[in-house]
């Protein structure tokens, strides 16, 4: 795992990172550190989609509807919450879907994703109070289970 940034925007953090994938690599996981709160579950089934699908991220169900707002923000038209999600981090890429992303620093066209439903506990922190939301949260998270050895002596075998 390796820790990077490359710019401003987060498409300039991206293409940064292209130059730094391992060559063994065959998939890249893109994650917002601004979101301490990812269940373990949500882990598990991204990395078990990246074995189908080039392109997987998680998406949680909005609350509320939108409002389309024009320039001058007048409401233009309100939308209905169930036809829209947010899209979070943890996602996941093959490398060659990656390669593609990150060079021309554009998001691939959403046919080729693949969304599965993430915890709406996922929440991005953007100031003190969200900090205080996910210091929460991370206590309301099942914790993953253990596999534990058959006898004491498991943990010595090398």
């Amino acid at each position: 795992m390796k820790l990077l940034s490359g710019g401003p925007r987060w498409i300039d953090q991206i293409a940064a990172a292209l130059a730094t994938v391992s060559p063994d690599a065959t998939h890249v996981i893109v994650h917002d550190a601004a979101r301490p709160v990812v269940a373990y579950s949500d882990i598990d089934a991204l990395i078990t989609a990246a074995e189908k699908y080039p392109v997987a991220a998680l998406a949680s169900p909005l609350r509320a509807g939108l409002v389309e707002t024009d320039e001058g923000g007048n409401p233009v038209a309100f939308h209905s919450p169930a036809h829209y999600q947010n899209v979070l981090t943890p996602q996941v890429f093959s490398r060659a879907a990656f390669t593609e992303f990150a060079s021309k620093k554009t998001e691939l066209h959403p046919s080729r994703w693949t969304l599965l439903s993430g915890s709406p506990l996922n929440i991005r922190v953007g100031g003190p109070t969200d900090a205080v939301l996910a210091k929460a949260m991370l206590g309301l998270l099942p914790k993953p289970k253990m596999k534990a050895g058959l006898s004491p002596f498991d943990e010595a075998q090398w």
